[in-house]
């Protein structure tokens, strides 16, 4: 719970079937900038500044565009 954005991979449908889970995550979404994959089928229940749907053969080139992201988001938001 500590850092300043926390890297999730892969939150799907059978991860949202836990509410101690999903409590953590909205707790944890309040007061971090939080990276995550997330199943499209499931992406609406997100509230998301940016979401992108990468395909899987292109996820290797957003690296650069999720750090420029990043820093942009705390340069003009975070202060």
């Amino acid at each position: 719970e500590q850092g300043d954005v926390i890297i999730i991979d892969e939150i799907g449908s059978m991860e949202m079937l836990s509410e101690k889970f999903k409590n953590f995550l909205n707790k944890l979404r309040k007061k971090q900038n939080i990276i995550a994959s997330v199943h499209r089928k499931i992406s609406k229940e997100f509230c998301a500044i940016d979401i992108t749907n990468i395909p899987f053969e292109e996820r290797e080139k957003l690296v650069d565009q999720i750090v420029s992201n990043i820093l942009n988001y705390k340069k003009n938001y975070i202060n």
